[in-house]
């Protein structure tokens, strides 16, 4: 199927109360039109629009490259509403294949199977229009699916609802399959007649039902899905379902997490089987964890940290881009910052790696089966060889090449002793 996409999100984000577009803000490692991009790529989608808005657009293109989607993006002028925004990227996909599915930018919890199944839908039931619905508790500020039946007859949105229509709990998501011609053909005629003096897209249902065109719906298995984001309250309530569904997913795969209520793990964290995470742990974006590994309580993992089969990282242990290799421990209140922590090594608590002049970051190489005394400081770029040890409260200065076998103490730290 030749399909296109159309991402929405050229919205002004007036409810977050910032200066920053909503769907710019951070979300679980990405940001997030980043999980949208993400999603639309896994799904198969490879030619999108991206309808933007003048402030946002250069942050939309660096997040389209991050993800590695080819979108092109489309400028919305005015924002009169959704189905002018539409108009406005159809425009750009000149060469438009039979079919677009339009999803919004702030939805950032659809996932790609959720998307494969609306298109495979559309395809077998070979309708017009397949929309993506949802059966929510609480429908306040959705447009809700009006029904004769079982037939679906438009949606309404909620500041239009008269009578019962307040009462109806399957909501509209947002996010459809259209045939392209019969779309571009009924667009020009919606009409801002509502109280938001706006041209709503939802109102090309009923245009479509009433032109003989078919129309089904694909109800989502999981209505979390579907939340969109409008103020913080929704950022951090979309929050905590993907953490959730992070820590689920890791436990599906043999992964022990103590309290997955006080674990905040990104949505590209790996982690290896028969690891242990315990609370308060936050584990950031391009981590790696091997297996039988021990982490936290209270430990901050992050910017692509490696940690490799059998190492434990303690309490209050911050780890910033570095390796930490099998075997080797660092339990008490240290900073590993740009460092490659040798196997079997045991960093002592209070141990920090001073990896920045206050200009530029430097690495710090500690060899195998090392011993770093408590309160010690390794000053980059530094490289000590195999088992090295250091006294309590050592400093070891910058530019140096540890022999094997040293022992350090004093301020500054000179060589004791040799032992091979």
């Amino acid at each position: 199927m030749n399909l296109s996409a159309i991402v929405l999100a050229a919205g002004q984000s007036k409810r977050m109360k910032t200066d920053v577009s909503k769907v710019l803000h951070r979300l679980q490692g990405k940001t997030v039109i980043g999980h949208v991009y993400e999603s639309l790529r896994r799904s198969g989608i490879r030619k999108v629009i991206t309808v933007a808005s003048r402030d946002n657009i250069e942050g939309l293109k660096k997040e389209a490259g991050k993800i590695g989607i080819s979108s092109r993006f489309v400028i919305q002028k005015k924002q009169r509403g959704t189905a002018d925004a539409v108009r406005e990227a159809l425009k750009a996909l000149r060469q438009a294949g039979s079919s677009v599915l339009i999803t919004s930018g702030d939805m950032p919890l659809v996932s790609r199977d959720t998307y494969k199944n609306l298109i495979r839908k559309f395809l077998r039931t070979r309708s017009s229009c397949t929309l993506l619905t949802g059966e929510v508790s609480d429908a306040h500020g959705y447009g809700r699916i009006i029904r004769r039946s079982k037939e679906i007859l438009g949606i309404k949105e909620e500041k239009d609802l008269a009578g019962d229509e307040g009462r109806i709990k399957e909501i509209n998501a947002g996010v459809y399959v259209f045939r392209t011609q019969p779309l571009k053909k009924l667009l020009p005629r919606i009409r801002d007649v509502n109280r938001q003096k706006e041209y709503y897209l939802t109102d090309i249902i009923s245009l479509f039902k009433k032109s003989g065109l078919a129309v089904s719906t694909v109800s989502v298995s999981d209505p979390d899905e579907i939340q969109g984001i409008n103020n913080r309250n929704d950022l951090s309530r979309l929050m905590a379902i993907l953490w959730k569904w992070k820590s689920g997913t890791l436990m599906r795969q043999g992964v022990t997490i103590e309290d997955p209520e006080t674990t905040f793990i990104d949505s590209d964290v790996r982690v290896g089987r028969d690891t242990v995470i315990k609370p308060f742990t936050i584990i950031e974006s391009g981590t790696r964890i091997g297996r039988r590994c021990v982490i936290g309580p209270f430990s901050h993992i992050r910017n692509q940290a490696l940690i490799m089969d059998t190492a434990e990282i303690g309490n209050f242990v911050e780890v910033k881009k570095s390796v930490v290799k099998p075997g080797a421990k660092a339990k008490h209140l240290a900073y590993l910052g740009d460092a490659t922590v040798g196997r079997k090594t045991n960093i002592g608590a209070g141990t920090i790696t001073a990896n920045f002049d206050g200009k530029n970051k430097f690495p710090t190489v500690i060899g195998d089966e090392c011993y770093i005394g408590s309160n010690t400081v390794l000053i980059a770029p530094l490289k000590l060889g195999k088992r090295v040890k250091t006294g309590s409260g050592a400093i070891v200065t910058r530019n140096q090449v540890i022999p094997s076998g040293s022992l350090l103490v004093g301020v500054p730290a000179k060589i004791v002793k040799r032992t091979s």
